[in-house]
């Protein structure tokens, strides 16, 4: 007589199955989070280099500075307190943001740029 559950066979095919779906999943929502964080990074890029050709008209010089808060109130950004990225603005007038965390990814957008590009400041 047969007993009554399931057998070995079909509960590890099920462990297995359920296993590849999490790492599908897992794997699409880790590629979308990124892909939400650089659209945020490009926008908040371009509202720096706004700031920057803003404070031009007013001094001689673009702005420089790595510190955040400085940043924020010298070029009035209001850019939120990021965990995921630092910024960073240069005299030549071009503005970085640096990836915190291991993979140390840079986005940079120059004066008179409209994209910005994967790579740092010049």
């Amino acid at each position: 007589m047969k007993r009554p559950g399931f057998s070995m066979m079909e509960l590890v095919t099920i462990l297995i199955i359920i296993s590849v779906l999490s790492t599908l999943a897992i794997s699409h929502y880790r590629g979308t989070v990124e892909r939400s964080l650089n659209q945020d990074v490009h926008h908040q890029l371009v509202l720096l280099q706004k700031g920057q050709e803003s404070y031009r008209l007013d001094h001689p010089t673009y702005f420089a500075s790595s510190d955040f808060n400085d940043i924020n109130s010298t070029l009035r950004a209001f850019i939120p307190s990021n965990q995921y990225w630092n910024f960073q603005v240069f005299a030549s007038g071009c503005v970085q943001a640096r990836r915190n965390g291991g993979d140390n990814r840079f986005w940079s957008l120059a004066i008179n740029s409209t994209t910005p590009a994967a790579s740092a400041c010049p």
